[in-house]
C-alpha cells in the first residue's frame, strides 16, 4: 500500500526475513521504501491455484507443510496472522507463506492476550479451515489440520 509507512515497511520486511531464516518464507532481496515494494524470492504459483486444479482438495502433504510452516514460525517467533490462501505459495514442491503486513513479534503481552504460547499453530490452523470451508472444500482437505485445534475450538466451529 502507497499509504504504508517506511517504518512499517521495514517491520515487514524484518519479520519475513526471519521467517525466511527458518525456512518458511521467501528471502528479502530489498525494500523500496519509496514505492513502497518488498522485493523478494520470485514464487511459481499460489496454493489457490494447487487447490482449485485438485476439485477443491488440499493433500494431506500439503496439510502438513502448512503445519511445519506454522510450528517454524512459532518458534521464530513471529504471528503470521493472515490466513488468506493467497498467501500461501510454491517455489517448485516446497511451500511458503507470503504477505507478513499484518505480523507480529510473538511477545509475552501478545501471548496474554491471545491465550497461546503457538499462536500460528492454533489460531492461523483455525483461519485456514474456515477459510477451506468457505470454499465448501471437502473434509479431508482440513482433517490433518484440524488435529492441531483444541477440542472446544471444532465444537464451537463445526470442525470434524
Amino acid at each position: 500500500r502507497k499509504q504504508k509507512s517506511s517504518e512499517k515497511l521495514r517491520q515487514e520486511a524484518k519479520l519475513q526475513q526471519i521467517a525466511a531464516n527458518s525456512g518458511v518464507a521467501p528471502n528479502i532481496i530489498d525494500v523500496d521504501t519509496v514505492s513502497k515494494n518488498i522485493i523478494m524470492d520470485r514464487m511459481d504459483k499460489h496454493l489457490l491455484e494447487t487447490i482449485e486444479k485438485q476439485d477443491g482438495n488440499l493433500t494431506k502433504a500439503h496439510q502438513k507443510q502448512i503445519i511445519t510452516i506454522y510450528k517454524n514460525l512459532d518458534n521464530a517467533g513471529v504471528f503470521h496472522a493472515d490466513a488468506n490462501l493467497l498467501n500461501y505459495m510454491f517455489k517448485g514442491k516446497q511451500l511458503y507463506i507470503i504477505d507478513f503486513g499484518m505480523a507480529k513479534e510473538i511477545t509475552n503481552e501478545l501471548v496474554r492476550k491471545l491465550g497461546t504460547t503457538t499462536p500460528n499453530l492454533h489460531i492461523m490452523t483455525l483461519g485456514l479451515i474456515l477459510k477451506l470451508k468457505e470454499m465448501n472444500c471437502p473434509p479431508s482437505s482440513y482433517e490433518y489440520l484440524a488435529k492441531f485445534i483444541p477440542d472446544d475450538q471444532r465444537e464451537k466451529f463445526i470442525i470434524y
